[in-house]
Order: C-alpha cells, then structure tokens, then sequence
C-alpha cells in the first residue's frame, strides 16, 4: 500500500498529537508528587526564612552576653584583686542608664 508523502506526514502529525496529550495528562500519583514537593519547598523557604531572623538574634544578643560573662567574671573576683574601676565600666557598659 503506497501512501503519499502529505499522508505520511498527517499521520506521523496526529501520532504526534496523541503522543502530546497523553503527556500532559500526569497520572494523578505523579500529580500528587509534584504537589507534595511543592509544599515541602514552601515549607524549607518558611523555614530558612525563619532561620536567618534566629541568626538575626543571636547576633544582636551574642555582645550583651559577653557583657554580662565580664561582668560576673569580675563580680567573682576575690575583693581584694578586684579592680573597681574596672567593675565601675563593665557595669556602665552593661547598663549604661545605671
């Protein structure tokens, strides 16, 4: 059975179509997959967003507690080695409206 060239092609054409179609209907599973990766990405950006302000904080705080690890350090001191002044500026920088 002979077929013309212009027969050929519209055939392969509409096997092509077919090909498309059944490609973009996703069985529902892999549906649901993209779905449930979708949501868990969601879910990682939520969560980076959130620990990066959690950084944020232990940054500010990181100082004032090094502060207060000075402070009690010099508290600790014997009186009689402690260095007043030195007492006098770590609370000022502790609590400078002291």
């Amino acid at each position: 059975m002979t077929q013309s060239i212009s027969e050929r092609l519209l055939h392969k054409a509409a096997r092509a179509r077919g090909a498309l179609r059944e490609r973009r209907k996703a069985p529902r599973g892999e549906q649901q997959d993209g779905l449930a990766l979708r949501q868990q990405v969601g879910r990682l950006r939520k969560r980076v967003v959130d620990l990066e302000q959690e950084v944020q904080e232990l940054r500010r705080l990181s100082p004032r507690l090094a502060e207060l690890a000075d402070l009690v350090q010099e508290l600790l001191v014997p009186a009689a080695k402690r260095d007043d002044e030195r007492l006098k500026d770590l609370l000022d920088d502790y609590d400078p409206g002291r």
